[in-house]
């Protein structure tokens, strides 16, 4: 996405497992969520800080992470955009979404390169 609707990325190793950081507009830690790949038919473990509005995103975002590749995922999210309207909520929701998959993607195919 672009101006508004602009949503970063940052997928980091933690030993076997992965984090991925989800930010946009003004950046803060909003929600953390956790999918767990020894137990991929529980839901992600979600906390959300009072007042914010990112965990299911985080959720969504470690689930999809983590079925792309195979490792349990952590994710810290924080998107903030003063008055922003409910379509640039759904397009700031579903550009975080495509770029956690892109990112989990990307590391999925470098991992197979280096085999």
């Amino acid at each position: 996405g672009n101006g508004r609707t602009h949503v970063q990325v940052i997928l980091g190793i933690q030993g076997r497992d992965l984090y991925l950081v989800v930010s946009g507009g003004e950046a803060h830690v909003g929600a953390v969520a956790v999918w767990d790949a020894r137990n991929p038919d529980a839901p992600p473990v979600v906390n959300e800080l009072p007042g914010h509005k990112e965990g299911p995103l985080a959720g969504a975002c470690a689930e999809i992470v983590g079925r792309i590749t195979g490792r349990t995922v952590a994710v810290v999210a924080g998107i903030h955009q003063d008055h922003a309207t409910r379509g640039e909520i759904e397009t700031i929701v579903a550009n975080a979404k495509q770029a956690a998959r892109q990112a989990a993607e990307a590391f999925k195919a470098k991992e197979r390169s280096r085999r």
